[in-house]
């Protein structure tokens, strides 16, 4: 999947954006997700005990989907082709346990 991930130029809006998910994503502390952007690679959680669910985020309007709507705007991201995950299961179970 990383090939998905294109080479684009975030706005400072958008950095804006992508800096307040990593922070509320960061803030985990079971399960560990590799998040991987056109700003690089972030390994976030506080558990390194476990395996990391991955995510490929493939455009920066998944971070205004998630400020704007949340869970749901994540779903919608999703299904836009906005991002992937290698187990989308895992990282529900993941997002579940830290609620």
């Amino acid at each position: 999947m990383p090939e998905m991930v294109q080479s684009v130029e975030y706005t400072p809006f958008e950095r804006m954006l992508r800096q307040r998910v990593l922070d509320q994503l960061g803030a985990l502390q079971r399960g560990r997700i590799v998040l991987e952007d056109a700003c690089g690679t972030v390994e976030l959680g506080q558990s390194r005990n476990e395996p990391a669910v991955r995510i490929w985020v493939t455009c920066p309007e998944f971070y205004q989907a998630v400020a704007a709507g949340g869970s749901v705007g994540a779903g919608e991201a999703h299904m836009a082709g906005h991002w992937f995950s290698d187990d989308l299961v895992g990282l529900v179970r993941t997002l579940v346990r830290n609620r």
